[in-house]
């Protein structure tokens, strides 16, 4: 970008990582782990209209991990159970001299934004899920061939964030002179979500021509909102917000219905067919923010001595 000031030219780092181990134990049983981490770096460059001390950074770093054991109890019929999860830390704040407790300072004249950056935030969230799947194989059953597998599966996920104006308040100017003040302190906002979900499906093969694959799934989902801290300023206090139970609360029945025929003993001309309902899957974004321990928007006008209240937004 050729406005970047070439003193402070943004330049985006980061580092990665993937380890596995795998483990065959006799002919029957395998393990299989896994650790992926990466962190980055994205720097904003200062321009003409905005000043060093308003420039944040943004930096990341996610750990992810995964441990996965399979048992072959037979020729037929196998088992799978699977843990998998992550963590994400995540925080934009100033990098270049601004100082979060500053309040921002924009010109409308001129254009240009001093003091501190305008919005800064800390957050960080995770996930845990654990899979267990069977199957077995039933050959000359109920008039064909049965492939049938059943699972279960349970996802726990969390997100916690700190977000809100430099030193709580921007401050607007024309040509140096005031004009309003708008105030929004630091305050927490994020979310909690469950999931528990169960499936069974079958692929049914009928003959030499025809397989049918048959499966239904239900789905719990529960979302809420944790009771979070007070904020004074971008130091957290001991006073906490109630919560918000049970905000999503759904219970999902999924069908599924395929079918496969070969019109031709050639296996040259294939007949498909499938019908499926679905549904999708809790997001935290849908109800985290802004949430119970929102600060209060305000409003002040200058009337040439003092901040006079305009208005508020409870």
């Amino acid at each position: 970008d050729w406005l970047i000031d070439p003193i402070h030219p943004s330049k985006y780092l980061g580092n990665k990582a993937l380890f596995k181990l795998s483990s065959q134990l006799g002919g029957k049983h395998r393990f299989v782990g896994s650790y992926y981490f990466e962190d980055q770096a994205f720097p904003e460059g200062p321009d003409a209209f905005n000043l060093p001390e308003t420039i944040n950074t943004e930096k990341a770093r996610t750990d992810q991990w995964t441990l996965l054991y399979s048992f072959q109890i037979k020729n037929n019929a196998f088992l799978e159970l699977k843990y998998s999860g992550w963590r994400t830390a995540d925080d934009y704040l100033p990098s270049l001299g601004g100082d979060i407790n500053d309040p921002v300072i924009y010109d409308g004249y001129t254009g240009i934004s001093s003091g501190a950056p305008r919005w800064n935030w800390q957050g960080k969230m995770g996930r845990d899920q654990a899979n267990a799947n069977f199957t077995y194989f039933a050959q000359d059953f109920l008039g064909g061939d049965h492939d049938f597998k059943v699972g279960v599966q349970y996802t726990h996920g969390t997100s916690e964030w700190v977000g809100g104006y430099s030193g709580g308040k921007v401050i607007y100017l024309y040509d140096g002179y005031p004009y309003y003040q708008y105030e929004y302190n630091p305050f927490m906002y994020g979310a909690a979500s469950n999931n528990i979900g169960a499936f069974v499906d079958d692929s049914w093969t009928i003959g030499g021509r025809l397989t049918v694959n048959l499966g239904l799934r239900f789905d719990h989902n529960d979302g809420s909102v944790p009771s979070w801290f007070v904020y004074d300023g971008w130091v957290k206090t001991s006073a906490r917000v109630p919560g918000l139970d049970r905000i999503i609360n759904m219970n999902v029945f999924a069908p599924r219905f395929g079918l496969a025929y070969q019109l031709t003993s050639d296996h040259k001309t294939l007949l498909k067919a499938s019908y499926g309902r679905y549904y999708e899957a809790t997001r935290h974004d849908a109800w985290s923010y802004p949430g119970p321990a929102v600060s209060d928007y305000s409003v002040s006008t200058w009337d040439g001595e003092g901040w006079v209240p305009w208005y508020t937004i409870p």
